[in-house]
């Protein structure tokens, strides 16, 4: 995934992990070589089990009015209806839980935050 640094070298663009507590420890060692990160930043979400809907708040939180794009596995109605009418650009994309995240999601990501990107 060398290409997931590009999208934000250069950018205001950040790629946080949005864990619960006990992945929020290791979101680093686990998930940014994978991303080909130094560091993510880590969204803090309650402990696991808790309801999808409390993440909402805790995205809305984090991105302010910056554009956003979140790949989850439990995204609510709320959270879509947020996105979609935010001032900000938002790209929400619904991971099917027993496939996992996908590099064509990954993908889907990138060609969205390239499209965030003015032309040089």
């Amino acid at each position: 995934m060398r290409r997931a640094r590009g999208v934000a070298a250069g950018t205001d663009a950040e790629i946080p992990a949005g864990v619960g507590e006990r992945l929020g420890r290791e979101a680093n060692r686990l998930l940014a070589p994978l991303l080909a990160q130094p560091f993510l930043p880590v969204i803090p979400l309650p402990p696991i089990p808790f309801d999808p809907a409390a993440k909402l708040p805790a995205a809305i939180s984090y991105a302010g009015d910056r554009p956003l794009a979140w790949l989850d596995d439990a995204l609510t109605a709320e959270a879509h209806a947020w996105a979609s009418t935010r001032a900000a650009p938002a790209l929400l994309v619904d991971v099917d839980p027993a496939r996992g995240l996908t590099r064509a999601m990954v993908d889907q990501g990138i060609r969205w935050a390239d499209g965030l990107i003015p032309p040089v």
